[in-house]
C-alpha cells in the first residue's frame, strides 16, 4: 500500500522539524546562558567571601600588629621600671643623710596610676591618717577622674608623670613638652585648680631608654631646659623594688622600704600605683605602721617648704643634676 504525501505536507513537516531544532537550540542557549550566569553568580559570591576573609585576616594582623606592638611598650617600660627601682640612686654620689633639724620626714609617692588598686591605695592612707604624692599618667586621669578627684579631696597631691608615658616623648624637647603639656591640663580639668611646678620623670630623669628616641644627650637637654622654665623634676631616694621580681615578696617589698630609710631623715619612697601590685597593697599598712614607729612624718609635695626644696636638691631628690654626655 502505498502512502502519498503531499509537497505541502513535507513543507509542513519540514518546517515543523526546523522550528523543533530552533526551540531546541534557544532552549540550550538559555540553559547554557542560564547555567553560566549562576556559575558566574556563584563565582561573584565565593570571590566576595574570599575578599572578605582577605579583609578580616588583614583586621586580625593589623590587631596582632596592634597587640605586639603594644606589648613591646609594656615590656620596654618594664625593664627600665626594673632598672631603675634597682638603681635606688645608687650612682648618684649625693650625701645620704642631712642633718634636718632632728625632723624624720617621709614623703611617699606612687606613680603610674590611677588604677584599679587606687581606691584601695586611698583607703589604707586615710585609714592611718597619712597623705602621698600620686605622679599619675595623663590618659589614667582621663580613665578614672573620679579616682583622682577623691584622692585630691582627701589631702593627698596629685603631679604628673607624663600623659602616654610612652619614652617617645623623649625624642625632642617639643615632644616632651607636648606630652607634660597635655598631662597637666587633664590633671588640672579634673581638680579645678592649677598645678605647682612639680614632676617626675617617666623613668626618672637618669634613665637610659630615652637614648633609642632623643640620643645619649636628650635627658641633659630636657632637664637643663625644664628647669630654665621653671619646672622641678622629683627623683626618689628610697624604692619598695615593687616592679622588680621581688614585687610579689612582701618581706622584700618591706625591707626594701625600712632598710632604705636607715639613716635617712628626709625620705623619698617610691612605690607603683597598678593594677598589678597587690602585694604592695597588702604590705603598705605594714610599712606605715612601722614608719610612724621611727619618728616620720608624712607630708605630700603640696606641702613642701623651702628648707626640704633645699635639702632635696642637696640630696640629687628634687632637679638631680644629669651630666651632658662626652
Amino acid at each position: 500500500m502505498k502512502v502519498s504525501v503531499s509537497r505541502r505536507q513535507l513543507n509542513t513537516l519540514c518546517v515543523f522539524t526546523i522550528i523543533s531544532v530552533l526551540l531546541i537550540n534557544v532552549y540550550n542557549a538559555f540553559y547554557v546562558n542560564a547555567m553560566q550566569k549562576q556559575q558566574i553568580k556563584n563565582l561573584e559570591s565565593e570571590l566576595a567571601k574570599a575578599e572578605g576573609l582577605i579583609a578580616l585576616k588583614t583586621d586580625e594582623l593589623a590587631n596582632l600588629n596592634r597587640m605586639l606592638e603594644k606589648q613591646k611598650k609594656e615590656l620596654e617600660i618594664e625593664k627600665e621600671n626594673v632598672r631603675v627601682d634597682n638603681l635606688q640612686l645608687e650612682d648618684i654620689k649625693q650625701p645620704s643623710v642631712i642633718n634636718y633639724n632632728n625632723n624624720k620626714t617621709m614623703f611617699l609617692t606612687f606613680d603610674d596610676g590611677p588604677s584599679s588598686i587606687t581606691p584601695r591605695v586611698l583607703d589604707v592612707l586615710k585609714e592611718h591618717g597619712v597623705n602621698a604624692t600620686f605622679f599619675v599618667v595623663g590618659s589614667f586621669v582621663d580613665k578614672y577622674p573620679g579616682y583622682v578627684a577623691r584622692a585630691y579631696r582627701e589631702g593627698n597631691a596629685v603631679l604628673p608623670h607624663s600623659y602616654s608615658h610612652d619614652y617617645s616623648i623623649y625624642s625632642t624637647l617639643d615632644t616632651f613638652y607636648e606630652d607634660l603639656s597635655k598631662a597637666r591640663e587633664s590633671i588640672e580639668k579634673v581638680l579645678g585648680t592649677d598645678l605647682p611646678p612639680f614632676f617626675r620623670f617617666p623613668g626618672g630623669a637618669a634613665n637610659q631608654v630615652s637614648y633609642a628616641y632623643g640620643g645619649k644627650d636628650i635627658m641633659y637637654l630636657i632637664t637643663e631646659d625644664v628647669k630654665k622654665q621653671g619646672y622641678h623634676y622629683i627623683e626618689w631616694n628610697v624604692c619598695a623594688g615593687d616592679t622588680t621580681e621581688y614585687r610579689n615578696n612582701k618581706k622584700k617589698l618591706i625591707s626594701n622600704v625600712l632598710d632604705g630609710c636607715k639613716d635617712r631623715d628626709l625620705v623619698v619612697a617610691l612605690f607603683h600605683d597598678i593594677a598589678q601590685n597587690t602585694a604592695m597593697l597588702e604590705v603598705l599598712p605594714e610599712i606605715i605602721t612601722a614608719l610612724k614607729e621611727q619618728g616620720y612624718k608624712f607630708k605630700t609635695f603640696n606641702q613642701l617648704n623651702q628648707e626640704e626644696m633645699d635639702n632635696m636638691m642637696k640630696l640629687g631628690i628634687v632637679d638631680m643634676e644629669i651630666k651632658k654626655p662626652k
